[in-house]
């Protein structure tokens, strides 16, 4: 993609992004679709090198999780379906500094609900930081903003947003029922020829094994 950051050596490079599927039992094509969707496929085809990583379960490991590669089950775990944004941002409060330690963004995060799967839409959450003239309140809120954005622009945007562009940069006018902003259609970046092909190599792949239609 143009202008994401993604091939400069940048703190995201190293860390990975929390997603979470809050669509309650969403048709699993219809999941791995948009799995696809938001992935960059600015380096490699192989989604062992994606920046995702799906969220299922409320108990955090000890060790970091590895990127998501594997296609959607109907069977799949999953204790965040049907939580609101909030239930979300409360996790993430609560678990902010082991999400830190293992090298996740614990400040940034990305929600897939039902209406994303119905507009091709997913929803990127931010904790805004608070650098005003007082130390003594410098940090991140525990409030969050959020921008529901096309899939296709999730991780242009996700590691933009990340390595210090702001959500104005991205709003659009209006908000979407849940709340969050709509996005600023003029923001959207294409993703460059190679990457095009990556992407193909791969929903050739899904769709010969029946992950996608």
């Amino acid at each position: 993609m143009v202008g994401t950051g993604l091939g400069d050596e940048s703190p995201s490079e190293y860390l990975q992004w929390p997603m979470f599927v809050t669509a309650v039992a969403p048709n699993a094509k219809a999941l791995n679709r948009a799995f696809l969707l938001i992935q960059g496929f600015e380096k490699s085809e192989h989604l062992s090198d994606s920046k995702w990583t799906v969220f299922s379960s409320r108990n955090l490991p000890s060790t970091t999780l590895p990127p998501t590669s594997s296609p959607f089950s109907p069977r799949s775990r999953n204790d965040f379906a049907g939580l609101s944004q909030e239930g979300i941002n409360a996790f993430m409060n609560q678990h902010w500094t082991q999400l830190d330690e293992m090298s996740f963004t614990f400040e940034l995060w990305m929600i897939l609900d039902q209406t994303g799967l119905d507009t091709d839409t997913c929803v990127i959450c931010k904790h805004p930081y608070n650098g005003d003239d007082e130390p003594a309140t410098w940090g991140y809120s525990d409030e969050f903003e959020a921008l529901r954005v096309p899939l296709d622009q999730a991780c242009a945007v996700y590691a933009s947003l990340y390595t210090g562009r702001e959500f104005e940069d991205y709003r659009g006018v209006g908000k979407w029922p849940d709340g969050s902003y709509q996005f600023a259609r003029n923001a959207a970046k294409m993703k460059d020829s190679e990457a095009l092909e990556r992407e193909e190599k791969v929903w050739e792949s899904w769709r010969n094994q029946g992950f996608v239609d």
